[in-house]
């Protein structure tokens, strides 16, 4: 029996729906399976099935959840970063949530940088997170880490670049504080100690506690010995003594630049 043109395009319509029905369930049921085994703490199962139902739903709201849980558990569980980055871009790619294609690219350069230590590609996912967002905040946060980025690779040239383009009206006093931190240890490095002192200094006697927690002093007596001022390395440590815990080595560190000290052109000799 042979049914009507219009009555066999409408059952191929309702078996097409029927179908399509079938393999969503079959998503949710492999999601399902998932969360089962990560219940059970096996991870390296649960992230295969994930991965399964990424790859058969390419694109579908089901592979997108797939690709939530997989990023969380390759970070958190597995330690398999690269894992990670690849679950977090295909949320980057295929979300319609603005905000979670940025939290997903900001996980891939927190991974980057915290996780992986690859600071080179860490500049380029922090970039591309400083070309979108509209936030000065976020602005400021970004080009930090693009500047430590470049402080750890040893590019201080560039390092100190960036943190010059950050906008200075309107920032906290903690910004302020890490700005000029970082730009002392720009200076350190890069062997301008005069600089490096004078910063240091500012940041004692502006940001008392902050500094300490941070051996600010540390840094100042470190720079001071560079000059070989050894008098005003010792001071500077000397004052350390009744706040510090770590009152052996600061003596021993004390000990020891007054030994060098004692070797300097005119000096009489160690004392006691």
């Amino acid at each position: 029996m042979m049914w009507p043109e219009s009555k066999r395009l409408n059952i191929w319509v309702f078996v097409s729906f029927l179908c399509i029905g079938c393999l969503h369930g079959d998503g949710h049921r492999e999601l399902r399976a998932a969360e089962a085994l990560v219940k059970k703490e096996r991870f390296v199962e649960a992230l295969s099935r994930y991965d399964r139902v990424i790859k058969r739903y390419q694109g579908e709201n089901v592979a997108l959840q797939a690709a939530r849980h997989a990023s969380r558990i390759s970070v958190y569980n597995l330690k398999d970063y690269a894992s990670a980055i690849n679950h977090y871009r295909y949320i980057v790619l295929h979300s319609t949530d603005e905000r979670e294609r940025f939290e997903a690219q900001n996980e891939i350069a927190n991974v980057y940088y915290e996780l992986l230590a690859d600071y080179e590609q860490a500049i380029v996912e922090y970039s591309r997170l400083l070309q979108v967002t509209k936030e000065e905040k976020e602005k400021i946060h970004f080009r930090k880490l693009i500047a430590r980025s470049y402080f750890f690779r040893k590019n201080f040239f560039q390092a100190e670049t960036e943190i010059n383009q950050i906008n200075k009206s309107g920032l906290d006093e903690e910004n302020v504080y890490d700005i000029l931190f970082f730009r002392a240890n720009i200076k350190m490095a890069t062997k301008n100690i005069a600089e490096a002192i004078e910063i240091l200094s500012d940041l004692l006697e502006r940001y008392p506690e902050r500094a300490h927690k941070d051996n600010v002093a540390l840094h100042l007596a470190i720079c001071y010995e560079e000059k070989e001022n050894f008098a005003r390395a010792i001071e500077v440590l000397d004052s350390l003594r009744p706040e510090s815990g770590e009152t052996d080595y600061i003596g021993d560190q004390i000990k020891r630049l007054k030994q060098r000290q004692s070797f300097l052109p005119g000096a009489k000799g160690l004392t006691k």
